[in-house]
């Protein structure tokens, strides 16, 4: 179960693109389905958001975080 506070870290390090903080959070067999992409693994995921970030500006803010033993909703 992840805390509030190791989202928030997550978050702080998604929003300033280090890439290296925030997927430390991720499992080595991550699977992030996207509607351009099905990305796999970390380096995919690191790939993909160079690119991205390279050219827009993105910062993720959260309104509501919920996490219990079954799930995370923000």
């Amino acid at each position: 179960m992840i805390t509030r506070e190791q989202y928030a870290e997550y978050l702080s390090a998604f929003n300033r693109n280090d890439f290296a903080g925030f997927t430390k959070f991720y499992a080595d067999d991550v699977v992030l389905e996207l509607p351009v992409a099905t990305l796999r693994g970390r380096q995919a995921i690191v790939d993909f958001y160079t690119k991205v970030k390279a050219t827009v500006r993105e910062t993720l803010t959260v309104g509501q975080f919920v996490s219990d033993e079954h799930g995370l909703a923000v």
